[in-house]
């Protein structure tokens, strides 16, 4: 004969699954708790670049060709001791580019092949008269010739290009510094398509600075040209939460 089993205390089993509901509730806030901490609270170190912003990236185009100028020659000679004959070239050189400057002017007779070289300084709209001086010659037909190297003209980019241009891409860019902290910020530009080349610059900048940074490259053509850059700011330790982290 066998013994049944003791009634069931009800009392007892419904405080024993409310105990237990208590606990699963109290380790779930628990578990919330420490996952919200892990993923807020900023108890991760990290390095990461201080803040800055590019205010602005400018670029221009700028041609470097001779400057403008006219000339009109005749020539001279006469019959000689030490050679047969001497010539020479008078030649009046008219600065029209309106900027003045220095003139190197190339004589030679031909075909003794015998030089002479003379720089003469013209103010802006200045006709300047200059001679090859006497060229040993061997017969009063040599002819001499000339050739006129003209100063420099250095002008922006506006879509024609004067004589013997050399294209110039400028570009600056203006950085501010937002960390509020003391650095180095290094920038790397370079000429696309390609990179054709590069140029890098270091500059310390102080809290709350605005700095240039300047450059140039020569380039082969005045068009289908551009500078590109890449900035490295100086590094920040600092405490972070995950989720800055994962998300910035």
């Amino acid at each position: 004969m066998s013994i049944p089993p003791p009634p069931l205390d009800e009392e007892k089993v419904r405080w024993s699954q409310t105990g237990r509901k208590i606990v699963k509730t109290i380790v779930a806030v628990v578990v919330v708790i420490v996952v919200v901490s892990l993923i807020t609270l900023p108890i991760f170190d990290r390095t990461r670049d201080a803040r800055y912003e590019v205010v602005s990236m400018s670029q221009e185009t700028w041609i470097t060709r001779g400057a403008d100028f006219e000339t009109s020659s005749y020539q001279e000679s006469r019959s000689g001791f030490w050679c047969s004959y001497y010539v020479w070239r008078v030649l009046n050189l008219t600065e029209t580019e309106g900027t003045g400057g220095s003139f190197q002017v190339h004589f030679e007779n031909s075909p003794e092949g015998y030089t002479s070289d003379v720089t003469v300084y013209a103010s802006a709209h200045e006709t300047e008269t200059v001679s090859s001086g006497e060229l040993c010659a061997s017969s009063a037909s040599s002819t001499v010739s000339y050739t006129v190297v003209p100063p420099r003209i250095t002008e922006k980019y506006r879509g024609i290009d004067g004589t013997n241009p050399v294209c110039e891409l400028r570009g600056e860019l203006t950085l501010r510094e937002l960390e509020g902290i003391t650095g180095e910020y290094v920038v790397r530009f370079s000429v696309q398509p390609g990179p054709l080349d590069s140029r890098t610059y270091t500059q310390h900048i102080v809290p709350g600075d605005v700095r240039d940074f300047d450059v140039s490259f020569s380039v082969p053509s005045c068009t289908g040209h551009s500078i590109s850059y890449s900035i490295n700011a100086p590094k920040v330790r600092e405490n972070a939460s995950l989720i800055t982290i994962l998300f910035g």
